[in-house]
C-alpha cells in the first residue's frame, strides 16, 4: 500500500515569503532607482550628482541597521520584524506625496527608505525560512531569493508606466498602498 505524500506547510512560507521580497525595498527602491532618475532631475533642478547621493543615504543607513535588523529578529522573531517593516515601508512610500521639491527633502524619504529598507529584504525571511527546512533548505532559499529577483525586473518596469501616468510621487503612492494591501496580509496569515 502506498502512502500518500502530505503537504509540507514550508512550501507556503517559501512562496510567502517569495511575495514578500517582490514587494520588499530592494525591487522597490534600489532596483528602481533609475527610472525615478530622470523625473527627480526634472523637479529637483539639481545635478546627476546631487540625485545620487540620496540612494546612498539609503544604502548607507539600510547597510548600518541590518545588523541591527538581525538581532531584533533572533530576539523578537521575523514576524515581528517583517510585518511591521512592511507597514512603515508602504507609509513611507505612501508619504512621496507630500514630498515637496527641495533636495533635502529627498534625502530624508531615502533616509527613511533606508532606516525600514533591512526589516522587508532577504534578512528575516531568510531566517523564517531557514527555520522550516533541513534538507531542501538551499532550495527553499532559492526559491524564496526569486521573488526579490522577480520583483527587480517587474518593479521597474511597472513604476515607469506609473510614473508616465501620474507622476513619481504617486507611483512611490501607488506602491506603497499596495504593500498594504496585497503582502501584509498574507505574511499575517502565513
Amino acid at each position: 500500500m502506498q502512502r500518500r505524500a502530505r503537504f509540507f506547510y514550508g512550501w507556503v512560507v517559501v512562496a510567502t515569503s517569495a511575495l514578500g521580497l517582490l514587494f520588499g525595498a530592494f525591487p522597490i527602491v534600489v532596483s528602481s532607482f533609475a527610472v525615478f532618475f530622470k523625473p527627480y532631475i526634472h523637479d529637483f533642478q539639481a545635478s546627476r550628482a546631487a540625485i545620487s547621493l540620496a540612494i546612498l543615504i539609503h544604502n548607507i543607513g539600510a547597510g548600518f541597521l541590518a545588523t541591527w535588523i538581525g538581532r531584533l529578529t533572533d530576539r523578537f522573531g521575523a514576524r515581528n520584524v517583517i510585518m511591521p517593516g512592511l507597514g512603515i515601508l508602504g507609509l513611507v512610500l505612501m508619504s512621496a506625496e507630500a514630498t515637496g521639491s527641495k533636495l533635502w527633502q529627498l534625502y530624508i524619504f531615502y533616509a527613511l527608505l533606508g532606516a525600514v529598507s533591512s526589516a522587508t529584504t532577504s534578512l528575516p525571511y531568510g531566517v523564517v525560512v531557514s527555520r522550516w527546512f533541513n534538507r531542501r533548505r538551499g532550495l527553499a532559499l532559492g526559491l524564496t531569493m526569486s521573488g526579490m529577483g522577480v520583483g527587480a525586473m517587474v518593479v521597474p518596469l511597472l513604476a515607469q508606466l506609473v510614473i508616465a501616468c501620474y507622476g513619481w510621487r504617486s507611483a512611490f503612492a501607488i506602491v506603497g498602498g499596495a504593500i498594504l494591501i496585497v503582502p501584509m496580509p498574507i505574511v499575517a496569515c502565513s
